[in-house]
């Protein structure tokens, strides 16, 4: 869980873009605003900005979503949720059943 947490960050890093405007031929480095408030401007994440990684944002093509990060922000909550409800029912079946086999069947699942 400190991985994830640790590199929760990474998942809301907005990309840097670069536009075209002559229907993608030559690109350039563009702000976000205008990638996604200009009509007819066609981009694409600008994977030579060190700053863009693979994340969520560019695997979701959230970047003109203005609450991408409540969107990023819910698969944390989720996660935490499962922490929540797996230490209620789990931890009883493996007292029962024996850790080890509980062990295992989650790691299948």
């Amino acid at each position: 869980p400190d991985l994830f947490i640790y590199a929760y960050s990474f998942f809301t890093v907005a990309p840097s873009l670069e536009c075209s405007y002559d229907n993608g031929q030559t690109y350039s480095p563009c702000s976000t605003s205008t990638a996604c408030n200009t009509p007819g401007v066609m981009f694409q994440p600008d994977y030579s900005d060190p700053q863009t990684i693979k994340n969520w944002i560019i695997y979701l093509e959230m970047y003109c979503d203005d609450d991408y990060d409540l969107r990023v922000s819910f698969f944390g909550t989720a996660l935490m949720i499962g922490y929540f409800l797996g230490s209620i029912f789990i931890t009883p079946l493996g007292d029962t059943y024996g850790r080890y086999k509980m062990h295992m069947i989650l790691a299948i699942t």
